[in-house]
């Protein structure tokens, strides 16, 4: 049997379920409050209240017409010099013969209860009692958390029970206070913001969302917080940190992590087959699991340019990590990211769908789509206020435009490139001047220094449209052929800087003469 203690502000899925067999405490400075948690207990449970004399006449003053003994059964303390534990329990057990629920009640000026609750072995063996006898106990203190025996006995035992509440009850609202509670290997833990209801409102609680924590999510899960990490994420030739764990799950990473999960997941840039396809999985691990789990997105095979890393930040990723930080810089970014959380709420994806380049604009097009493609994305820049670049060059002697096309490695969408006769267009969408240079170079393996003869750079939107209309002309005047493109091998181990001072590349010769094999 359950019992469902949302239900005592208006949310019964707000809260986790009480089981049998665990034991939970509260200190709260409010009678209603406590009025209010055993009402809802004895709801599903068969209730039996242990207090002192003194603390039931207080308790008696809340609601003369709904006194205590008409929901649940009452026992009261009787003061004697000394009770063993033997007798507390003893007593249980006869009490719990009808009961499936106890509920102490006490004050702090309760010598003979106060004695009994402030020692450890005693709380150790109430739980071993609960468990064995398959009962629900709660300990509730009336009193105040800021008074020195309040203080105390929460640093000195709060860890002995399944979970610890403080309730303070303020006007116009309250705040419930869930310090710890431990549901199998979690630890959750919440603030709730409540507001008491008249008796004309029928009493009771109701939770309540104030202005600045509209959207939050309900738990942090604190317990147990691992690193987890795709197997692509750390490359062959690493060793990652022993307590990272590697994700045993390809595909909906959403559904190994509960919701509020407080743990960490390292992505690599090309866990998807696109980048739209990463932004969109970040977006439902974020959506389903909440904003306590850090989404780190690491830079494996290929540099994340800054209009992704926006919409992967906006779409709830937590950080993108450069491919120059080694597994133990990114593990003590992690230690340093213990507090954050994704703050505000998300987009819809239908919002972020808008600040995506279409999938297929990727590599060679044929001149005609090049220039209605690169048009387009030139608006979807305006609109995005992102920067663009526009490379026309004449390759230089003894190279072909097959070959640099060929060379043209695909590696984001919005980069495109096409030729006409000797001239190769070349676009890159959210690329910065200053990163032309070397976008060049992870695109084509040499600079275009070594490449071209001669070349000019657009960037604004009046130059780029101005270049694509010559292009139209020249693809009408001279025609176009479709490239043969093949695949080259590259040697990964070469340096551009080898190449700097043959420009341009001699042409590839078969044969010369003198050669010893000619016949």
């Amino acid at each position: 049997m359950s019992t469902e203690l949302g239900r005592l502000i208006g949310d019964k899925h707000l809260l986790p379920a009480l089981q049998q067999g665990e034991v939970h405490a509260c200190l709260s400075d409010s009678r209603n409050w406590l009025l209010s948690l055993v009402k809802e207990l004895s709801n599903d449970n068969a209730t039996q209240v242990l207090l002192s004399r003194d603390t039931h006449r207080l308790l008696k003053q809340v609601d003369v017409n709904a006194p205590l003994t008409s929901y649940a059964g009452v026992a009261e303390w009787k003061y004697r010099s000394k009770m063993r534990q033997s007798d507390l329990f003893n007593l249980l057990d006869k009490l719990g013969e009808h009961a499936d629920c106890i509920v102490f009640i006490s004050q702090f000026s309760d010598p003979l209860i106060a004695h009994l609750l402030n020692d450890r072995e005693t709380l150790l063996l109430l739980a071993r009692w609960a468990l064995n006898r398959n009962k629900l106990v709660w300990v509730a203190y009336l009193g105040d958390e800021a008074t020195p025996l309040g203080r105390s006995w929460l640093r000195a035992h709060r860890m002995s029970f399944t979970s610890m509440h403080l309730m303070e009850e303020g006007r116009p609202f309250s705040v419930w206070t869930i310090m710890h509670w431990f549901v199998g290997d979690d630890l959750l833990q919440e603030e709730i913001t409540l507001q008491r209801l008249s008796d004309q409102q029928g009493g009771g609680y109701l939770k309540v969302t104030p202005f600045d924590k509209e959207g939050s999510t309900t738990f942090k899960r604190l317990a147990g917080s691992m690193v987890y990490t795709v197997k692509e994420a750390v490359k062959p030739t690493e060793i990652a940190p022993n307590h990272w764990q590697t994700v045993p799950q390809k595909g909906r990473l959403e559904v190994f992590f509960k919701q509020g999960s407080n743990d960490v997941l390292i992505i690599n840039d090309s866990f998807t087959a696109t980048r739209k396809q990463l932004i969109e999985q970040v977006y439902r691990i974020r959506s389903v699991v909440g904003p306590f789990l850090k989404i780190i997105i690491r830079e494996v095979d290929f540099r994340i340019r800054h209009h992704d890393e926006r919409i992967l930040i906006n779409a709830g990723a937590t950080y993108v990590a450069p491919k120059s930080l080694s597994l133990d810089d990114i593990d003590s970014i992690i230690d340093c990211l213990s507090q954050w959380q994704f703050e505000g709420s998300l987009p819809e994806l239908a919002t972020l769908q808008q600040l995506f380049v279409p999938s297929e604009v990727e590599g060679y097009l044929a001149p005609p789509v090049f220039n209605q493609q690169v048009r387009q994305m030139t608006e979807l820049a305006n609109y995005q206020k992102v920067d663009i670049q526009l490379i026309v060059g004449v390759v230089a002697t003894g190279i072909k435009p097959e070959a640099i096309l060929s060379r043209f490695a695909v590696r984001r969408q919005g980069d495109v490139c096409t030729a006409v006769g000797n001239t190769v267009y070349i676009f890159l969408f959210a690329c910065e001047k200053a990163e032309v240079d070397r976008t060049l170079l992870q695109l084509l393996g040499f600079s275009s220094r070594n490449l071209f003869s001669r070349e000019a750079r657009f960037e604004s939107t009046f130059a780029v449209k101005e270049a694509l209309d010559e292009l139209s002309v020249l693809a009408d005047i001279q025609g176009w052929i479709e490239p043969e493109l093949i695949t080259p091998v590259i040697d990964k181990n070469v340096s551009d800087n080898q190449f700097e001072y043959f420009h341009p590349l001699p042409a590839r010769v078969n044969r010369m003469r003198g050669d010893p094999d000619d016949a």
